[in-house]
């Protein structure tokens, strides 16, 4: 009977790199159960408005809203000085309650709601990418705040993306979808001129249908405020 050979050998024989492995690894001193058992969820996700993410954060150990109330009043405050990576912070859409514009809730039984991080994507980026450096400007600044008893910690999860992409108005209301059309085309562009772009209509509001009722009564004043 031949001689079975070990797969590091017949790796060896077909010409392949060996894979090492130490013989005296380094102990692990920290609870890794501890650290991630107190770190907060970053879930991000591509919408069908090419230029915009929505992100939000799952509170450690739970499948609640993470508290980021400070981390809000910061961004309100100071803008995109200490989150460059973020364009709003609006509320997070309960899909499961549409058409009705109702914010989800926090946990059940309160009034608190989830908040949904609006970032605006750039050439090169990915919904995993911004979820990263949204992370990263979190536990940054929750280091220094001092309104918190203990400093959050925030880490990327997953790109939750759908196929195909579902419309802004899955993740926001109506009207906060508004809000953010107007940002990036009320300046150049008239009323009447986005109403007649079908696929601006379907990517913020769903439906061309509903997209036009948004905008219809909308007067020139109004749509070129975008306070």
């Amino acid at each position: 009977m031949p001689v079975k050979q070990s797969k590091a050998k017949a790796s060896l024989a077909h010409g392949q790199t060996p894979i090492k492995k130490k013989k005296h690894a380094s102990p692990i001193t920290k609870n890794i159960k501890k650290v991630q058992q107190y770190t907060n969820w970053v879930d991000s996700a591509s919408t069908k408005v090419e230029e915009v993410t929505a992100h939000w954060i799952t509170k450690f150990n739970s499948k609640e809203a993470a508290f980021i109330n400070h981390h809000k009043k910061h961004f309100q405050e100071a803008g995109q000085e200490s989150f460059p990576s973020l364009f709003a912070i609006m509320g997070r859409r309960d899909s499961n309650e549409a058409p009705l514009n109702r914010y989800l809730k926090a946990q059940p039984g309160t009034s608190f709601y989830w908040e949904c991080l609006v970032a605006e994507r750039n050439d090169n980026d990915t919904a995993s990418n911004i979820g990263r450096r949204i992370a990263k400007e979190f536990t940054d600044f929750g280091a220094t705040c001092n309104d918190y008893q203990i400093p959050p910690k925030f880490q990327f999860r997953n790109d939750v993306s759908t196929t195909p992409l579902k419309p802004l108005n899955y993740y926001l209301c109506d009207g906060d979808c508004l809000a953010i059309l107007k940002r990036f085309y009320a300046e150049d562009n008239d009323k009447d001129t986005i109403m007649e772009d079908e696929d601006i209509m379907e990517s913020y509001f769903g439906t061309v249908q509903l997209g036009r009722q948004m905008l219809e009564p909308i007067n020139e004043e109004s749509w070129k405020s975008i306070d």
